[in-house]
């Protein structure tokens, strides 16, 4: 006859033979450990550098604002690498390059694009 338990990783119920067991699988104790051990530990914020303690192992920055400001920070930074690459395509530099009467590779050597 087993002793009936909860896991507290997965919160299925499962039947043990042994008293010590508190865990449904390996894998479940390894991750809570794991999920622990992240949860104790200061990290450094993405954004701002300052050090805190996260609620959750996942989790990148100290507040919100600083999760917002690094969003937006990435949106426009995204946002003109688009335009650069329209700007200067290959096909464009490449239509420059015939226009100067040149080789695409020396045009680009030339102008170091």
């Amino acid at each position: 006859m087993g002793v009936k338990r909860i896991c507290p990783n997965c919160k299925k119920t499962f039947i043990t033979q042994k008293n010590a067991k508190v865990f449904c699988t390996k894998r479940c104790a390894k991750y809570l450990v794991k999920k622990k051990q992240k949860i104790n530990k200061f990290h450094l914020c993405q954004w701002c550098a300052g050090k805190f303690r996260p609620s959750e192992y996942r989790t990148k920055f100290c507040s919100c604002s600083c999760r917002g400001s690094f969003v937006e920070a990435l949106s426009l930074l995204r946002r003109q690498n688009i335009r650069k690459k329209a700007k200067n395509s290959t096909s464009e530099i490449e239509r420059r390059s015939r226009r100067a009467g040149l080789s695409y590779g020396v045009y680009v050597a030339v102008n170091k694009l």
